[in-house]
């Protein structure tokens, strides 16, 4: 399992819209936000399903401006 923290900035103005859009997506939970950044937890079952979700997902959400990962944890084991 990938737990991920991550910032999306979007148009102030927009942090509900963008919350509730979210909703839709898979192990995507909402958590605080102020002014244009709104923070949110992320669980996947992989680093493959997690890169997905970040690039594409996440970037098509309305209002979104960028997306920021904090911090990522993989409990499985990295292999070359």
């Amino acid at each position: 399992m990938v737990i991920s923290s991550l910032v999306i900035k979007c148009r102030p103005g927009k942090e509900e819209e963008l919350i509730q859009a979210a909703k839709g997506i898979k192990g995507l939970e909402a958590g605080a936000w102020l002014e244009g950044q709104v923070v949110f937890s992320l669980e996947s079952d992989s680093l493959k399903e997690a890169h997905r979700c970040l690039e594409v997902e996440l970037k098509e959400l309305p209002g979104a401006i960028g997306v920021y990962p904090v911090y990522i944890h993989c409990g499985e084991e990295i292999t070359s």
